[in-house]
């Protein structure tokens, strides 16, 4: 026989209120809730609830709408790989490859979902005519000319930020640290070097298109740079530089405009790089094109110095010609024998 409960007295205590402002919501105002307010969480996540959207290597998101060049690192990457069982559970479309040859890949996915928007949302050209990048170069010689010349910095050199910066880098660690491989592999100073958008193919035609233009610079002019130093570190740069404030239309002579140029320059140069990188491939690309047309005058300029050369000799040649059959009628004309047998061999001593 169970005993029966003791009553216990109320002491008029209650359970500690919910906040007035704490209501239990009714489950339409949860659904509500859901659709409404995590909305934006939703769509970021989105490419993770939707597999398709998933890169089959790395589980990254992809872009939406993928170019031409990740269609081909896809396709190349994909004839290569393997299903991965272990990763089917989140990704049924995985595959398994080394990461050396899913890196290129991987690499410009992640760039199209995040350079390329920062591009299109900046205005960055996605398509750039390199072969007239090289005319637009020769173009600039007289101003490139003025900073070669301007060897006391009274005038275009002191204004050419890229000159002060290197001077003022070897004058304070000296020549060898200041072209060392640590201090170069800073990565401000990368970006400072590269031309923004114009990435390593207009690195290439800016580099090719100097070094014809400045072929043999006097040591008293890059001193105390070397003369490559000197197209690498200043001349290169500056014209980078002066390329985006044509494609901007600004002052070159404004120094606001210059520096607004420059940090365009190093912000667009990740961009630059991937969008237009030098071909390892047996490819023709538009730097081929620029130094094959440059190969091709220059080609034409030597057959015209030689055909000029020719001509000089064949004329030096005639003239010889002329004067020696003028002294030979002149000769015939006096009674004068002309030819190696007219001359008689002088007699001897006699003997005593």
């Amino acid at each position: 026989m169970t005993k029966p409960r003791r009553a216990t007295k109320s002491n008029g205590l209650q359970p500690f209120p919910l906040s007035p402002l704490c209501q239990r919501a009714a489950v339409s105002d949860i659904d509500g809730f859901a659709d409404d307010d995590h909305a934006d969480l939703y769509e970021d996540m989105s490419p993770y609830l939707n597999p398709e959207a998933l890169c089959v290597f790395c589980d990254g998101p992809m872009p939406v709408q993928p170019s031409h060049t990740l269609k081909g690192l896809m396709h190349a990457a994909k004839l290569q790989a393997q299903p991965d069982i272990t990763r089917r559970w989140m990704n049924p479309y995985a595959l398994k490859l080394s990461n050396a040859r899913s890196a290129d890949t991987c690499a410009r996915h992640r760039f199209e979902c995040l350079e390329m928007v920062k591009a299109r949302e900046h205005g960055w050209p996605q398509v750039i005519d390199f072969v007239e990048v090289g005319h637009r170069i020769r173009a600039m010689k007289d101003a490139l000319e003025d900073i070669c010349e301007d060897v006391h910095c009274e005038g275009a050199r002191k204004a050419c930020t890229f000159w002060n910066e290197i001077i003022s880098t070897v004058h304070h660690s000296g020549l060898a640290k200041a072209m060392g491989m640590n201090e170069q592999l800073k990565g401000y100073k990368f970006r400072s070097l590269q031309p923004g958008y114009y990435g390593e193919m207009g690195q290439q035609i800016i580099m090719v298109t100097l070094v014809d233009m400045f072929q043999d610079l006097p040591e008293s002019i890059t001193a105390p740079l070397s003369m490559t130093q000197f197209l690498i570190y200043v001349l290169a740069p500056e014209v980078g530089m002066r390329l985006i404030v044509d494609d901007r239309s600004l002052d070159i002579a404004s120094t606001f405009d210059r520096i607004t140029a420059r940090s365009l320059m190093e912000a667009s140069s990740a961009f630059g790089q991937e969008q237009f990188p030098v071909g390892d491939d047996d490819k023709l690309t538009a730097g081929d094109k620029v130094m094959q047309t440059m190969a091709k005058n220059r080609r034409g300029e030597l057959k015209l110095e030689e055909q000029y050369t020719q001509s000089l000799a064949n004329k030096r040649c005639r003239k010889e010609d002329d004067e020696k059959e003028h002294t030979e009628t002149l000769l015939q004309e006096r009674g004068v024998r002309t030819g190696w047998w007219c001359f008689r061999l002088s007699p001897g001593p006699r003997p005593t």
